[in-house]
């Protein structure tokens, strides 16, 4: 009999698999009050744990960095979803909550930047311009503002991110 070991990745999509299938089984029975208009957010969290998990076990930075990314956005959206389905935002909100997406692009930006052991500059400046993107225009339809004035102040985002792509330069030439 030939036994191998398992690979990681396998282990840990085999172990998820069980215990997704045990809970909908148990579901299914009646011992959950579940339905699928408000579960199906945990399909996309579950590829992204997933994608996630298997992460950890790859040892090449490159494609570490890059699963943390591809991983950090199902999850998140999948979570964000949630909160609708669960009723604590409703599908009418989305007129005013759709900066999140950027925000969460943003947030995988920096996910994938600490995989990347914070080597990956273009990553932290990718994450610092889609999480501020995100924020700036949350905030902007939470306080029920306009538009117009982000029309007048766009620049100034411009200039910030000149800064920041500057300031490692500046610590180098100091050093």
């Amino acid at each position: 009999m030939d036994v191998r070991p398992y690979n990681n990745g396998n282990l840990i999509a085999g172990v998820a698999l069980i215990l997704l299938g045990l809970i909908f089984f148990v579901a299914t029975q009646g011992a959950f009050n579940l339905n699928w208009g408000t579960i199906w957010p945990v399909f996309p969290m579950l590829a992204g744990a997933l994608v996630l998990f298997q992460a950890l076990t790859i040892g090449d930075a490159n494609r570490r960095v890059g699963m943390v990314f591809a991983g950090t956005i199902p999850f998140l959206v999948g979570a964000f979803f949630f909160t609708v389905t669960l009723g604590l935002f409703s599908w009418g909100d989305m007129a005013t909550l759709w900066p999140m997406f950027p925000l969460i692009v943003g947030v995988a930006f920096f996910a994938a930047y600490m995989a990347s052991g914070r080597q990956e500059n273009n990553l932290l400046m990718s994450a610092i311009v889609m999480t501020g993107v995100g924020v700036v225009l949350l905030a902007v339809l939470q306080i029920g503002g306009s538009y117009a004035a982000l029309g007048k102040l766009w620049p100034i985002i411009l200039i910030i991110a000149g800064v920041l792509m500057l300031v490692p330069g500046l610590r180098r030439a100091r050093g």
